[in-house]
């Protein structure tokens, strides 16, 4: 018998919702987990109105966004700073 391991499979709504049970501080909004689903076209299975996504994937997708929004920017204040005569 094979071993079956299921996705965790979340609206938009309950992955929010799961962020803020775990952080309620966290700056992540709503709009910010759509945009992240938008960008990276995280496929998505529909069950009447109900779209459901992978939360997992969702979530490194956000931790790859972060790793490298962090790279760019050190690299953009780097180019920025003019010397000092």
């Amino acid at each position: 018998m094979t071993d079956l391991t299921l996705p965790v499979v979340r609206t938009i709504d309950q992955m929010y919702n799961d962020i803020k049970t775990v952080d309620p501080n966290s700056a992540i909004s709503l709009n910010y987990l759509k945009s992240i689903i938008r960008k990276y076209n995280i496929p998505s299975a529909t069950s009447g109105n109900k779209k459901m996504f992978d939360e997992t994937k969702v979530f490194s997708y956000i931790k790859q966004e972060l790793s490298t929004e962090k790279c760019n920017t050190c690299e953009n204040i780097k180019n920025k700073i003019r010397k000092q005569v």
